[in-house]
C-alpha cells in the first residue's frame, strides 16, 4: 500500500463517506506523523528489534543510533553489560573504583558511557527497539503487521480538531 493510499484511508475515517476538505493533505500528513510518534512511544514489536553491527566508542562514550527507542542489551566481547543509571556509572568513576571487565553502561544524552572505561577499539554491540522508517518514506513491516493501530492513532490525533476531545 502506498503512502497516498494510507492518507486516503485516514481521510475516509476522519471525514466519512462525504469526503471534503476538512483537512488539507499537509494537515493529514502531520496527523499521520503524530500518530506514528504516538504508536512508537509505546509499541515494542519484534518488527522493531534491531541488532547493531560492531560500534566503537570515543573517549569512553558511544554514540547511540538515532532510531533508538529503547535499549534492550549491550554486549562487549560476548559479555552482556548491565544497563544502569548515569549516577551509578559517574559514582564509580569519581570514586576511582576498579574492575577487570566492563560492568556498567548508562545513557548520557545521545551517548552511552561505560565503567570501567573501554578503549576506542572495543567492539560494542547494541540490541534495541528502533523507530521504523516513516510511513511517508515507505511502508514498513510494523505498519504491515498493525495497520489498524496506525489508522486508529491517526483518527485519535485528528479527534481534538473535530471537537471530539473525549
Amino acid at each position: 500500500m502506498s503512502y497516498a493510499q494510507i492518507r486516503e484511508r485516514v481521510r475516509l475515517l476522519v471525514e466519512g463517506d462525504e469526503i471534503g476538505n476538512t483537512f488539507s493533505t499537509d494537515t493529514l500528513d502531520l496527523l499521520i506523523n503524530m500518530a506514528e510518534n504516538r504508536v512508537y512511544r509505546k509499541l515494542r514489536s519484534d518488527t522493531m528489534y534491531v541488532s547493531s553491527a560492531a560500534l566503537n566508542p570515543t573517549s569512553n562514550l558511544l554514540d547511540i543510533p538515532t532510531d533508538l527507542l529503547e535499549l534492550e542489551k549491550v554486549d562487549i566481547d560476548g559479555k552482556q553489560v548491565e544497563i544502569t543509571d548515569l549516577w551509578r556509572v559517574d559514582q564509580h568513576i569519581s570514586n576511582s573504583d576498579t574492575a577487570s571487565d566492563t560492568i556498567y553502561c548508562a545513557r548520557q544524552g545521545d551517548t552511552l558511557k561505560f565503567w570501567p572505561a573501554i578503549s576506542n577499539t572495543t567492539d560494542v554491540y547494541l540490541y534495541y527497539f528502533g523507530k521504523p522508517v516513516a510511513l511517508a518514506l515507505g511502508e514498513n513491516s510494523t505498519y504491515t503487521r498493525y495497520p489498524e493501530l496506525f489508522l486508529f492513532a491517526s483518527v485519535a490525533e485528528a479527534s481534538p480538531f473535530l471537537g471530539e476531545d473525549s
